[in-house]
């Protein structure tokens, strides 16, 4: 029998191998061979330090898994077993349930909770203002950030001679239109920085910018939280800083007016391409179940700037849209209708970052 075995199921697995090429359909696309349930797209280094709320939540799991077996017996032998080992099996549920609500009521499986919330934790003591990188660099007695001696990207020469590839050009503009920020000049050089802030849900996605940037920043992402007086609420945030370079000032003088205020420039007919949008979908764009369509959130920009954006969408990629009603009286959004909804994901999915694939509906 056991030689039976042996010679069997290899046989066995190559036959059903060899059915699924022959009969199986191959059609690959990025959605599919994405990361799915708990896995995610590779970044940074593998060695780099990971919250200890990530190893609470896998022993708590591979502890209830383990105990969720002992059960199995039961199953097999119920109608065998009497009605004192019935009761036995239903206490050590009730154990089990009495733990977990236990481990909720800790937050224990609260793993997406930013750490520096804790009372306790010793980036809440920080004094205010001060700024928590999630790296091991020491700060001076004033709060600031000490810099690393030595590295290249302080450098007059590496600043001046640094530019955007075309790839980052096109994606900047995505996120100008979006979430992100130039600010004003802070370098000798002229030169300006990036800086882009989103919730901690955003977390990976913002992870994925910082590699995009990578040549332009020199510290991970900064985590930070505010308190709402509105909703007695405290947010937390996770936010993008590059250093200053002279390679964002055309930017800044594109997308900023003399007052400082954010304005869509009158050439972004030849600044948006199906990157920039993906990107700017990201950041300010949903679909919207009842209608079937989909929302950029141009609440802030004038309308002038939001009739160009349109007429914009419609001449670079073909896309009907309209303008309706924003949240405030007077704000306006652009709207693209359920049938515009192929040639949207045609040209943003190649793009998108995978927490973002659910906004194609």
């Amino acid at each position: 029998m056991l030689l039976f075995f042996i010679l069997f199921v290899p046989l066995f697995v190559l036959i059903l191998l060899g059915i699924h090429m022959l009969v199986a359909t191959s059609n690959p696309d990025p959605a599919k061979i994405a990361p799915y349930e708990c896995g995610f797209s590779s970044f940074s280094d593998a060695r780099q330090k990971f919250q200890i709320s990530f190893f609470l939540v896998a022993i708590l799991f591979l502890v209830f898994d383990c105990e969720i077996l002992f059960l199995y017996p039961l199953v097999v032998s119920l109608y065998h077993v009497s009605s004192f080992g019935f009761w036995i099996a239903m206490v050590f549920i009730l154990l089990l349930t009495i733990g977990f609500v236990y481990e909720l009521g800790k937050g224990a499986l609260d793993y997406a909770k930013d750490s520096s919330s804790s009372k306790n934790s010793p980036r809440a003591k920080l004094p205010t203002g001060t700024r928590s990188y999630s790296t091991s660099s020491e700060f001076t007695s004033d709060g600031k950030r000490r810099r690393e001696k030595g590295n290249p990207k302080y450098t007059r020469e590496y600043k001046t001679n640094l530019s955007l590839s075309p790839f980052q050009a096109e994606l900047l503009v995505g996120l100008l239109l979006g979430d992100a920020c130039i600010q004003a000049r802070v370098s000798k050089l002229g030169g300006h920085r990036l800086t882009i802030r989103h919730s901690m849900e955003q977390h990976d996605y913002l992870q994925h910018l910082h590699k995009l940037f990578e040549e332009l920043v020199l510290q991970p992402l900064h985590l930070s939280s505010s308190f709402d007086r509105r909703t007695g609420k405290t947010y937390h945030w996770c936010n993008l800083h590059t250093l200053s370079f002279p390679c964002f000032s055309p930017y800044r003088e594109m997308f900023y007016n003399k007052l400082g205020a954010k304005v869509v420039p009158t050439n972004i007919d030849k600044l948006l391409t199906p990157v920039g949008l993906a990107y700017w979908f990201s950041d300010d764009g949903h679909f919207h179940k009842a209608s079937n369509g989909f929302y950029l959130c141009s609440n802030y920009f004038a309308l002038a700037e939001i009739e160009l954006l349109i007429k914009v969408l419609r001449a670079n990629f073909d896309l009907d849209s309209r303008m309706h009603k924003g949240g405030i009286e007077g704000q306006r959004m652009i709207f693209i209708p359920t049938s515009q909804k192929e040639k949207l994901r045609a040209l943003v999915h190649p793009y998108l970052h995978n927490s973002f694939l659910f906004k194609l509906g």
